[in-house]
């Protein structure tokens, strides 16, 4: 062909779209104590093994060659994955395997007969941890405020399913008044919160001072009666005996017997 001639030609050129693996992130959970691993998890791609080929790498050493691997190891793992037809390989990807736990809990509280007794739940672990307060719904804060006194349960759950810790807490105070008129409605009175302690007791007295009787905190508390005989409606003045903490107490206060 002369030099100053040329002729087009039209081409076909097909272009491929790399391969994306699209590798899952997930959680592997550990024993909250031993720090065994409890469950492997198993990263997964989005391809077919029937038309790519993979190679998985943990800190640049292969360690494998499926479409998914499981792994028992928390680190960022990363697939290249390889067309088969075409041989375009793809821009290695990441997955992020992260390790997670039940958590161990303590709880810290008012003291008892406080009139604001907030608990706070100290969860320690590698999980990421939402708070529930008996059956309440699950919450990021790990403080309950003013929450009744008597028998509660904190659970905390870690939010990857690793698990749920509870733990029984309980607000030492006392009714402030009670009903004895045999409905079975606040018909005794005691405090509540105490129950664990054994050798706790309560003094209750009358307005003037008059001592009346002496409970227990784990029994069954007082009916309203003196010697047998009916008190009448009125305010009554208590001294409970404690320990908390280690350390002996006193509190004292009063109620109402409404009739």
């Amino acid at each position: 062909m002369p030099p100053d001639c040329y002729e087009y030609k039209q081409l076909k050129l097909n272009v491929k779209k790399l391969p994306e693996p699209n590798p899952t992130n997930g959680v592997i959970c550990v024993d909250e104590l031993t720090g065994a691993i409890k469950n492997p998890y198993t990263i997964m791609s989005t391809l077919s093994p029937t038309q790519y080929s993979f190679n998985w790498t943990l800190n640049g050493v292969s360690v494998g060659n499926q479409s998914f691997i499981t792994v028992s190891e928390p680190g960022v793992y990363s697939v290249v994955a390889t067309d088969l037809q075409t041989g375009c390989i793809s821009k290695p990807t990441q997955a992020i395997v992260e390790k997670s736990q039940k958590a161990l809990v303590a709880y810290t509280m008012g003291e008892a007969f406080d009139d604001s007794q907030d608990i706070t739940v100290i969860a320690t672990g590698s999980g990421d941890y939402e708070y529930q307060l008996d059956n309440s719904e699950f919450q990021d804060e790990p403080v309950f405020h003013n929450p009744t006194f008597g028998d509660h349960i904190i659970s905390v759950r870690d939010k990857n399913g690793c698990g749920i810790t509870t733990k029984v807490v309980i607000l030492a105070n006392h009714p402030k008044y009670f009903t004895p008129n045999a409905d079975g409605i606040n018909d005794t009175w005691n405090v509540v919160g105490l129950k664990d302690q054994p050798n706790a007791t309560v003094d209750i007295f009358d307005r003037t001072g008059k001592f009346i009787i002496q409970i227990k905190t784990n029994g069954e508390g007082w009916d309203g009666n003196f010697n047998g005989a009916l008190l009448p409606s009125d305010d009554y003045w208590f001294v409970a005996h404690y320990t908390e903490k280690g350390e002996a107490k006193e509190f004292k206060s009063h109620f109402s017997m409404k009739r």
